[in-house]
């Protein structure tokens, strides 16, 4: 996938569920990660407190997505890794937005929550550009330049 790809298919998914998301929200991503949070609602009677938040972490690969991506969470649970390897093994399907939905809906099975009718736009095809305006094919060289500044731009955050 290109460097655009990736970061269409990026940027659609941190539309869908941003970080007012009441379910599940990308806190923040980069061409190599999501950090991910499942919001668990509190426990019944109202007011009880709310439970943290599961943060979740996605390594995308270079070679995404002939390749799986890599997932762990913050967690010793072992109901929640082993969900994160029935994730990895699902090689059938590398897409980030089938992982993703399938990883919802797990989590909401998970802790009793009807499943988020959000994830139904997983399903959706990528916008094709801004505004429905279909962007064009870049060449490899521009492709090139476009990850080499890319990459100078997590240098300079770091």
């Amino acid at each position: 996938m290109s460097v655009s790809g990736l970061k269409t298919e990026l940027k659609f998914l941190a539309s869908i569920f941003d970080k007012k998301h009441e379910r599940f929200c990308i806190v923040s991503w980069k061409l190599d990660e999501l950090h991910c949070q499942f919001l668990v609602p509190p426990p019944a009677p109202p007011g009880s407190p709310h439970s943290p938040p599961l943060t979740l972490h996605c390594n995308i690969t270079e070679s995404y997505p002939s390749s799986s991506t890599i997932w762990f969470v913050d967690s010793d649970d072992p109901t929640l890794t082993s969900v994160l390897e029935c994730l990895e093994d699902t090689k059938n399907n590398n897409s980030l937005r089938q992982q993703l939905k399938w990883l919802i809906c797990e989590l909401c099975r998970l802790y009793n929550l009807p499943k988020h009718l959000d994830v139904e736009m997983l399903d959706h095809p990528l916008p094709t550009g801004l505004n429905g305006i279909t962007e064009e094919v870049t060449s490899e060289e521009e492709e090139e330049e476009e990850m080499a500044k890319d990459i100078e731009d997590l240098d300079l955050r770091r």
